[in-house]
């Protein structure tokens, strides 16, 4: 039997925020539905990049996304409550590794795509 590889660095860089970010989902209040659904499926893929799964980084992305989203009317509006405020600046800080790491990856498929 051999051992299974560690995953990646940047899947550590990615994943562990990706989850506290899916976990601060779940913290807002009246967090059913649209935001309850994409906070699973951001948890699910987080999970699976800890656990070293290059698929996942394309779950992570687009949930992620969405979240910001979702949430990113909550910044805007002068009288919010502040629990839900403070998630939605947690969700867009903890989103940024997997968009930088999505955009390094886009770029790199280019460059080999059009010498």
């Amino acid at each position: 039997m051999y051992a299974a590889s560690p995953p990646p660095r940047a899947f550590w860089v990615v994943g562990v925020p990706a989850l506290a970010g899916a976990a601060a989902a779940f913290i807002v209040p009246g967090s059913t539905g649209g935001l309850a659904t994409g906070a699973s499926v951001l948890a699910l893929g987080a999970l699976a990049l800890l656990a070293g799964h290059a698929w996942a980084l394309y779950i992570v992305v687009p949930s992620q996304a969405s979240l910001v989203g979702r949430l990113s009317p909550e910044l805007l509006d002068p009288v919010a409550n502040v629990l839900p405020a403070t998630m939605a600046v947690i969700i867009l800080l903890t989103s940024v590794p997997a968009f930088w790491l999505a955009a390094r990856a886009i770029r790199r498929r280019a460059s080999s795509a059009w010498p």
